[in-house]
């Protein structure tokens, strides 16, 4: 019953590009909302379009949609240039934070309500609306109405409406925004699974790094109306590119130091206490005599009682607080430095109490060269 919903196989192209996004530009009076963004959506990929708030993610967003018009560049969806097509001949799903759904209708009438719009057969929609619940597993609450959903219910029907058109293309404004966050991570599950059972393309806008991560096979992370990073999760949260995507994405311990030293790939930065760090760097980068940026995940900081050692990636520290969170603590640890360091422990491993440190202890910092990243200015 899925098949017809399957919008691969609703709308075959050879063109791998579902979206093509060229030099877009938007501009609300003074304000520059988006600069040249060009961007490449593959045809069946989850993408998100993630940032701080004012970056110019929902412009995006709204100008594929054509609920804005670029004043500069173009917007391609599929093989047509759709600049100057309206709102209502793009076929697209869109789902919004608050769900928008008519509080008066059934889900099933909220279901099919662009099917009717669109002068569907009442046969036609009665059974496209209720594959689309099933789609959803809401098939049992179809008479109900909104009110009497749960908000993970709500959003479902969102998505089954949003769904039952068969779009060629599916954006989701902040779609789990409105929810808690158990819901929000049980509804990311769904929705990936969902996106990838019936293989449309999606474009997600999100300020939530952790729900870019989860759901995206790519991230296009922007920052005061500029494209920064593109790429797989991983790679983004791996390798970013420069000090903003490193401390918008994930949790980093931040250093800065003078280079007193250098080889063809690694420098000596002195910390401000007088630690000395080793540092992997690329040609042009960290000359001696200047200062060098550089971060470590806290999950790639080792923590032991044991004695620092003289290979530039261990330091000695005292913890100052640790915090508790279920499977992981947050150790915080002070090395003289204004920051302390994050590192994060796993507590599944842990069988005694006597194996978690706490406030006071004495303890070495330790790394692999491998997880320090040099930063960009």
């Amino acid at each position: 019953m899925l098949q017809s919903l399957n919008t691969a196989a609703t709308h075959p192209q050879d063109d791998p590009v579902a979206v093509g996004i060229a030099g877009l530009s938007k501009r609300f009076g003074h304000v520059v909302a988006v600069q040249n963004v060009s961007i490449d959506i593959e045809r069946g990929s989850f993408v998100s379009l993630l940032g701080p708030s004012g970056c110019g993610k929902t412009t995006v967003l709204r100008a594929i949609a054509g609920l804005e018009r670029p004043d500069e560049g173009s917007i391609r969806i599929g093989d047509e240039v759709v600049n100057d097509l309206p709102v209502w001949q793009r076929n697209i799903g869109m789902v919004f934070q608050n769900y928008a759904l008519f509080p008066h209708m059934s889900v099933a009438d909220n279901v099919g309500f662009g099917l009717r719009v669109r002068g569907a057969p009442a046969s036609e929609r009665r059974m496209a609306v209720a594959e689309a619940l099933e789609m959803v597993r809401l098939g049992a609450v179809a008479e109900r109405l909104p009110k009497q959903l749960s908000g993970g219910q709500r959003q479902r029907v969102a998505i089954a409406r949003a769904l039952v058109t068969r779009p060629r293309l599916l954006l989701l404004d902040e779609p789990l925004g409105a929810l808690d966050r158990k819901l929000r991570e049980q509804m990311q599950l769904e929705l990936k699974l969902l996106q990838r059972r019936v293989g449309i393309t999606t474009v997600m806008v999100t300020h939530d790094q952790e729900e870019a991560l989860t759901l995206s096979d790519r991230i296009i992370v922007m920052n005061a109306g500029k494209v920064v990073q593109a790429g797989p999760p991983d790679e983004v949260y791996r390798d970013p590119r420069n000090a903003f995507i490193a401390d918008f994405i994930g949790t980093s311990n931040f250093f800065s130091g003078e280079v007193v030293d250098r080889t063809a790939e690694t420098a000596s930065v002195r910390l401000v206490n007088g630690a000395m760090i080793a540092v992997p760097i690329v040609a042009g980068q960290a000359e001696v005599d200047t200062s060098l940026s550089f971060f470590i995940r806290p999950e790639n900081v080792f923590l032991s009682s044991g004695k620092a050692s003289s290979d530039e990636g261990s330091l000695r520290g005292c913890v100052l607080h640790v915090a508790y969170s279920g499977a992981v603590s947050h150790c915080y640890v002070d090395i003289g430095l204004p920051q302390p360091v994050d590192v994060l422990l796993t507590n599944a491993n842990r069988s005694t109490p006597v194996q978690a440190p706490e406030a006071g202890d004495e303890v070495v910092l330790s790394w692999t060269r491998s997880s320090v990243t040099a930063l960009t200015p």
